[in-house]
């Protein structure tokens, strides 16, 4: 229902609404704007919401940290301290015995947001040639990652890797003992996976087997910071979110949903 997509959809409800008695609109999150647009569109006098204890909330056992990138060693290069992390994060011990003992996500699955489609692709690009196995997931796939893009362009093949429990694991460890992406460069940091992707990846999507969310770009809103954090920390699992702050970002949107997250209190 947002600006790129209510058109669409509002063209769908109008011709469903002769045959309709009912209409039942269903979200992780309910922003003030949907709200207000819903009302506005059938009568907030019929309009019942129905939401959960925990609407607007991170799970208590996702975790939120932040780099500082205009600091050291980094120096304003946001694209050196993503790297970093996924590197240190690679390096890291198996965080979940659970997992093991169950043989699950053997492989580490990290997801970078950005909030650019064109920034998916530049940093995909920079975290392979630091031997990232680092593809983007895009809206657009003509301006998307054609090494990850399936045959009939949807990134179908990718996604694969990242939703569920990641049943394949075995197939995608096989291909990372390869040391080579698809785009042909030299993976130098076996046993990771990293999806870089827009607010297109941070909604109805089951990404159960990843463990780590990295923020490249701050988030305009606590709403979109609360569906990229919702990538992780899954099903009463452990999560962690790894902001980048940058000069210029929206420090005030990463303070309100640090002091919510510590308080326990929606956003």
């Amino acid at each position: 229902m947002d600006s790129g997509f209510s058109p669409l959809t509002g063209g769908i409800v109008d011709r469903a609404m002769p045959s309709l008695r009912v209409v039942v609109f269903c979200s992780a999150t309910v922003p003030k704007w949907l709200e207000k647009r819903i009302a506005a569109r059938f009568g907030r006098d019929k309009l019942i919401k129905l939401a959960s204890p925990g609407l607007h909330a991170v799970p208590r056992r996702v975790q939120l940290g932040a780099v500082d990138t205009e600091q050291e060693p980094y120096r304003g290069r946001k694209d050196v301290a993503c790297a970093d992390v996924v590197w240190k994060i690679g390096k890291a011990a198996t965080e979940a015995e659970e997992d093991v003992d169950a043989g699950r996500n053997r492989t580490k699955r990290i997801v970078v947001f950005v909030n650019e489609r064109e920034s998916a692709v530049k940093v995909a690009a920079f975290l392979r040639s630091k031997g990232v196995d680092a593809v983007a997931w895009t809206r657009d796939a003509r301006t998307g990652d054609e090494a990850a893009q399936g045959k009939d362009g949807s990134g179908a093949a990718v996604l694969e890797g990242f939703v569920g429990w990641a049943a394949g694991d075995s197939k995608h460890e096989d291909e990372s003992k390869q040391l080579v992406h698809k785009s042909g460069a030299r993976v130098r940091l076996p046993g990771v996976k990293v999806l870089v992707t827009t607010d297109l990846g941070s909604r109805g999507i089951d990404t159960t087997a990843v463990r780590h969310v990295i923020l490249y770009d701050v988030p305009q809103s606590t709403v979109d910071f609360i569906h990229r954090l919702g990538r992780t920390g899954r099903m009463g699992r452990r999560g962690r979110g790894i902001v980048l702050l940058g000069k210029g970002d929206r420090k005030d949107v990463v303070r309100e949903v640090r002091e919510a997250m510590f308080r326990g209190r929606a956003l």
